[in-house]
């Protein structure tokens, strides 16, 4: 049985993909963009993430306001739009049951990321973990489960991004790796605990 569960806030929590594209391809941003082009910038801070979409779907840069603008609009769209992953509390009811600690990991609006997940889950989440960069994700992860004295064979990951960290095969992620494509619902998941 796992001892240590941590979900991706994105995509895997809440399907933030969809908010992003709601805002991007609405005033005042105007960027024709699809959830596939976001999805592969995903995983990268914001300001990171809107350069990289701006340079391939608008082919210039994006100006300091403009994040800043986004990170208020994406604030307040995360609160309004937020709609949990198929299965999720039902998920985390076994994890309560089989007292296995659950872990949020996030690299966005970790204030918002906070209030979502007090709201939506209450007392079924152990802790809420930040990281910065792509690769830090896998570092943050390493070291939740270093902390807890766990092999990975304890723990399951799900994410639908593998942090840009070319070394997921060296730990063997790939039986309990879980991303959007293995899994639609988190029921589908149970029997992996």
């Amino acid at each position: 049985m796992k001892k240590l569960v941590i979900i991706n806030f994105d995509d895997q929590y809440i399907n933030v993909t969809s908010i992003i594209k709601s805002i991007l391809i609405s005033e005042p941003f105007n960027i024709e963009v699809t959830e596939d082009d976001i999805a592969l910038e995903l995983g990268k801070p914001i300001s990171l993430m809107l350069s990289s979409l701006y340079e391939d779907c608008a082919s210039r840069g994006i100006e300091e306001d403009e994040i800043y603008k986004f990170e208020s609009v994406y604030k307040q769209e995360l609160m309004n739009k937020s709609i949990l992953s198929n299965g999720i509390q039902e998920f985390l009811f076994k994890c309560k049951e089989f007292n296995i600690e659950v872990r949020i990991i996030a690299n966005k609006v970790i204030d918002v990321v906070n209030n979502l997940v007090n709201h939506y889950s209450p007392n079924l989440i152990s802790g809420i973990d930040k990281y910065n960069e792509p690769h830090n994700g896998m570092k943050l992860i390493e070291h939740l489960v270093n902390e807890r004295n766990l092999s990975f064979k304890d723990v399951l990951i799900i994410s639908s991004t593998d942090f840009n960290d070319e070394y997921l095969e060296i730990f063997e992620y790939s039986k309990d790796y879980c991303g959007d494509n293995i899994f639609n619902d988190y029921c589908d998941l149970l029997s992996l605990l």
